[in-house]
């Protein structure tokens, strides 16, 4: 089978959705005989073999907002890639190329497959309440599931990480939504790697509980409820717990 997963949620630095598609490569290369082709943004033209998989990247400006986040804009490079491919099955990613891929799925006659990794009307739009306005930023939601809708609802398959993003999309008329978890990796995270070393140079006490975010540091994120939900913690256990943040971004 050949398949192709597309989607702009990538950069160096991100974590799921980058994870997700690394371990998708690793997966085939190890078990499967499909064939994969994998297209996302990056700062210039790129084609490279890894594993079973070909990676492509597609030259591609940063989205000022989201910096380092890029937005494929390039379309006659996605096609002349799909053209050379011809993918039997598509994996979109992202919101943002639905409509490109809708008109993919009837030239190529593939199935097309939606992976809702964001619920972006809540994560991006929301947040954006901040600068332009309740009023404003509550009708760019509403119009942003408005599009959820429309899209979703026409993909072949529509895949969510949890029950969660599932009932967001139910909740917006997308019905049969199939639950994907993403896992955990456990080579990686695993008790045998336990150490205390970091707690003592960071100078944890050893009977604190950690809370460990790790992820960007952006407003969607909703670090400021983490920080709120945690003061309250705090207060009401006094040195039981210690909430440590790693990663990187604006409000870093």
């Amino acid at each position: 089978m050949r398949i192709c997963d597309i989607t702009n949620f990538y950069h160096e630095q991100s974590g799921g959705v980058k994870t997700y598609l690394h371990e998708k490569i690793n997966y085939i290369t190890r078990h499967r005989h499909d064939e994969h082709l994998v297209i996302v943004p990056g700062p210039a033209d790129l084609i490279k073999r890894e594993g079973r998989s070909i990676f492509c990247r597609v030259k591609s400006p940063e989205l000022p907002f989201a910096r380092p986040y890029r937005l494929m804009v390039n379309l006659r490079r996605i096609d002349w890639l799909m053209e050379q491919f011809r993918p039997e099955v598509m994996e979109v990613g992202c919101p943002y190329l639905l409509p490109w891929a809708m008109a993919a799925r009837r030239k190529y006659r593939c199935r097309l497959v939606g992976f809702y990794h964001s619920d972006f009307p809540r994560a991006y739009v929301r947040t954006m309440s901040r600068i332009i306005g309740k009023i404003p930023a509550a009708l760019l939601e509403k119009g942003a599931f408005a599009y959820v809708r429309a899209m979703y609802r026409r993909m072949d398959l529509t895949l969510a990480p949890s029950l969660a993003a599932a009932s967001a999309l139910a909740v917006n008329g997308v019905r049969g939504v199939q639950v994907l978890p993403l896992g955990v990796d456990l080579e990686q995270f695993h008790p045998r790697r336990r150490t205390q070393r970091l707690r003592l140079r960071l100078g944890i006490p050893g009977e604190r509980v950690v809370l460990l975010y790790v992820g960007r540091f952006a407003r969607e994120k909703g670090l400021d409820v983490l920080q709120r939900s945690f003061a309250i913690l705090a207060d009401e256990s006094p040195g039981c717990f210690h909430l440590l943040l790693v990663g990187e971004g604006d409000l870093g």
